[in-house]
């Protein structure tokens, strides 16, 4: 295979092009002892990386920090995404962006409650220098110059005579939190296995998802961030060894949302050609917005906007967009603090992808709702997909109830639906329906922390399962391409129910299946119960990417 694939010399003042050929195998034993360093050549320019060791001890290539988009400032904020421009000379691929804005994670991760004796304690303390650099980065390394890619390729798998399958990851976050950063997703497993990744990062929260249902905002910025950076894959993958005719879209939770987003949309079309949807789809609840065009005019309010502005929506949005970015992100925990009510235990989700308005005045991703696309069977049926669901999917609700949360819910049994089921029916029927559930999930049992365990099924069938129940029902009606389907139960690690502190629950948690196929350098091995088992999961999980990535089989 061809490539515009170059290599530094140490100290780096010279670089050599080569093509991948047999005659290169004395260049790629110096790469193998780190005696240069690899370098990229592509449209933007020249990127220097680095070498990492793979979980198997085998050496990779990283390029941390790739630009694929313009800083979204200005006026391009809460717009499309503009490509990245060029730059001079050779650009340092060896530090990662910042992380977009977000608030701090810290009001829905409690990793303290799996600390129940000494030896737990003295477990998290060794796994809080990772946590500590990533919550340092969270702090000094956050703007809206956020738009960064990273990029890994395994090196024993070069030189090549054909390129290698690419796995493209959507972070998940409920599009408020998160990023692609290597802390999370370590590519470690994967680079073990032939499989070039690339992680990014997308705009969160209002700066990703706020809409006015109009050209001023139309909405879905965060999914276009996302598109743009498939398009950059497409034009660039090749110079890291990856196949662009081989690109596998992979998100778990709002990431599989998203994934299932650009399924569904008309104008992601050939940016991809498998996905893999994990705990997550367009059909789950808080996966679009209830009254997008509310939330932006609420928004304006929590930051100070008068009347007058908050009701003229150019105003409103010129007031959001000249706001500093630190304003919106206050403004943005404000609302999320007072999302929760009385008649609802769990909070409806504000920020999340929106039907984009006919006049936004660019390419939408969704100009229908996803369920009606579904139906209809009006996208791209020939992309084969992976949809997967985990045991104990409504860990992350269960872990982050309030102590007086199981008291309302035995004195009130009908605030055990969700709100997007609550809000649709009168009281009667929210009575029948919650008997019905009592009745299917905890029988004569109490609703009390000893329910934590039949609450965590009652809240993740409505809040994940069903949707992608649904959403695989659709699928398999109009498929023309192999869907497979899997469940998942292993919980000998749980990275995503240590961080939520719901450990004490059995079985696998919401987000605990992506813990077996990255790295995860910010817990280190806490929560590990059985290492073997551990490594098993590790070994099939990846297998099962990689062989679905490769072959379009698990």
């Amino acid at each position: 295979m061809s490539a515009a694939l170059s290599w530094l010399t140490a100290p780096g003042c010279f670089t050599l092009l080569i093509c991948f050929t047999s005659s290169s195998a004395g260049l790629f034993d110096r790469m193998q002892r780190n005696e240069i360093t690899p370098a990229v050549k592509i449209a933007q320019g020249e990127l220097t990386g680095l070498f990492q060791t793979s979980t198997a001890n085998k050496k990779y290539m990283a390029f941390y920090g790739i630009p694929y988009a313009r800083p979204p400032v200005g006026d391009l904020r809460f717009k499309a995404p503009q490509p990245a421009v060029p730059w001079e000379g050779v650009r340092a691929a060896q530090t990662e962006g910042d992380f977009c804005p977000q608030p701090a994670a810290t009001n829905i991760m409690k990793p303290q409650a799996s600390v129940k004796t000494a030896a737990d304690a003295l477990k998290m303390v060794a796994s809080l220098p990772g946590a500590a650099r990533h919550a340092a980065k969270h702090m000094l390394h956050m703007s809206e110059d956020c738009l960064y890619l990273n990029v890994y390729t395994p090196l024993e798998a070069l030189p090549v005579d054909k390129p290698l399958p690419v796995l493209v990851w959507i972070h998940d976050g409920g599009f408020v939190f998160g990023s692609g950063d290597y802390n999370m997703q370590g590519p470690e497993h994967l680079m073990d296995r032939g499989v070039v990744l690339v992680t990014l990062n997308y705009r969160l929260g209002a700066f990703g998802f706020l809409s006015s249902n109009s050209s001023d905002a139309p909405g879905n910025a965060g999914l276009k961030d996302q598109r743009l950076a498939l398009r950059w894959v497409q034009d660039n993958i090749r110079h890291f060894g990856g196949d662009p005719g081989m690109v596998t879209l992979y998100g778990s939770s709002a990431g599989a949302v998203s994934a299932h987003a650009h399924v569904l949309s008309a104008n992601s079309k050939g940016l991809f050609q498998a996905a893999i949807l994990s705990s997550g789809s367009t059909q789950d609840f808080g996966a679009t917005q209830a009254d997008a065009e509310l939330t932006s005019r609420q928004l304006a309010h929590a930051m100070g906007a008068g009347a007058d502005t908050c009701g003229d929506t150019k105003r409103r949005i010129q007031f959001l967009r000249d706001a500093p970015f630190k304003d919106i992100v206050a403004g943005m925990k404000h609302l999320m603090a007072s999302s929760k009510t009385n008649r609802n235990i769990v909070e409806r989700p504000i920020w999340a992808p929106v039907v984009e308005p006919a006049d936004g005045g660019e390419p939408p991703v969704l100009d229908r709702h996803p369920n009606d696309i579904l139906v209809a069977g009006d996208f791209n049926t020939e992309v084969p997909l992976v949809i997967g669901v985990n045991d104990k999917e409504g860990s992350f609700i269960v872990g982050r109830l309030a102590e007086d949360d199981t008291t309302k819910l035995e004195a009130n049994p009908s605030l055990l639906l969700l709100p997007n089921l609550y809000d649709q029916v009168d009281a009667n029927t929210r009575e029948e329906l919650s008997t019905k559930i009592k009745n299917l999930y905890l029988k004569d049992q109490d609703i009390g922390k000893e329910a934590l365990d039949s609450l965590a099924d009652i809240y993740g069938d409505q809040s994940i399962v069903h949707g992608t129940h649904v959403a695989t029902h659709w699928h398999l009606k109009h498929a023309k391409a192999p869907i497979f389907l899997y469940y998942f139960t292993l919980d000998a690690f749980g990275v995503a129910s240590f961080l939520f502190g719901t450990k004490s629950l059995k079985g696998a948690g919401h987000g605990d299946d992506v813990g077996y196929v990255f790295k995860n350098h910010l817990v280190s091995d806490m929560g590990t119960s059985d290492k073997e088992r551990f490594d098993l999961g590790v070994s099939r999980m990846n297998n099962l990417i990689a062989n679905f990535v490769s072959q379009r089989r698990v």
